[in-house]
C-alpha cells in the first residue's frame, strides 16, 4: 500500500497513512474530533534527481522512516486494546 502525507487543517499537524488508493481518509486515526485533512503531495523523482542523492540513501531513509511509523502505530494499538 502507498504511503501518504496528510495536513490537518484543524490541528495543524502532519503525519503519514497507508492506504489503498481509492480510499478516502476523512479524519485522523488518533483524533476523535472531525478534522479537515489535507494531502501534502509526495516529491517526484526529478526533484530528487536534482538533488543528486544517491539511491542507497533515498532507501535508506525510507525504511528508517517507515520502522518509526511502525512503532509509532505499536504504540497507538497498545493503547487501544485493553483486555
Amino acid at each position: 500500500m502507498p504511503r501518504y502525507e496528510y495536513k490537518c487543517k484543524t490541528c495543524n499537524e502532519h503525519f503519514f497513512l497507508r492506504h489503498g488508493i481509492k480510499e478516502a481518509i476523512q479524519k485522523r486515526p488518533t483524533c476523535e474530533k472531525e478534522c479537515e485533512l489535507e494531502r501534502i503531495p509526495t516529491i517526484s523523482f526529478r526533484k530528487i534527481e536534482k538533488k543528486k542523492k544517491k539511491v542507497g540513501k533515498i532507501v535508506k531513509e525510507y525504511i528508517e522512516d517507515t520502522k518509526k511509523e511502525i512503532e509509532e502505530e505499536k504504540k497507538h494499538l497498545k493503547q487501544e486494546y485493553k483486555p
